[in-house]
């Protein structure tokens, strides 16, 4: 028998000798446990804002809050819609954080501090769309045939391999 394979016979009785241990086994059911808890808990634990809070100030559209609010359902995040009427006290909220944002005529917005991605790309959504429906309502376009412009085109995404078949 060579050096190498008493080496392996050697190894394979210490660990057959050591999983038949009883602490062995408790720190292997332990392990098992904290990685199910690392992979498990996060998923359970997400706590997540899905509700923000958009201020409005001066003059807004009332196409502008349905189509904030339904964009906002369409993400899985729930906006509530609160009016001011002046910026002063539309500041003094963003400020005390009972906004996350504020709309200012539907032109601008005014963040506390950096400004969060996802609300920002809803509410500009919303300003862009109910500015093309007012513009094609004042060009005399029935806002059907807006709102069937303005529908999402659907997209095929095909995946091919670099084999054909």
């Amino acid at each position: 028998m060579s050096t190498m394979n008493q080496g392996w016979l050697v190894a394979r009785r210490e660990m057959r000798e050591r999983a038949r241990s009883r602490g062995f086994r408790i720190s292997l059911l332990l392990m098992v446990l904290v990685v199910i808890a690392v992979v498990v808990l996060p998923g359970l634990l997400d706590t997540a804002n899905t509700t923000k809070s958009v201020g409005i100030s001066g003059a807004t559209s009332e196409v502008f809050e349905q189509t904030l609010t339904a964009q906002g359902k369409a993400g899985d995040t729930m906006i509530r819609l609160r009016r001011f009427d002046d910026v002063a006290s539309g500041e003094k909220a963003l400020r005390d954080e009972k906004v996350d944002v504020l709309v200012v005529d539907e032109r601008r917005m005014e963040w506390r501090g950096r400004t969060d991605s996802e609300l920002q790309a809803l509410v500009t959504g919303a300003i862009q769309i109910s500015t093309i429906q007012q513009r094609g309502a004042t060009a005399g376009v029935e806002p059907g045939t807006v709102a069937q412009m303005l529908s999402p085109v659907p997209v095929e995404a095909v995946q091919i391999g670099a084999a054909p078949g």
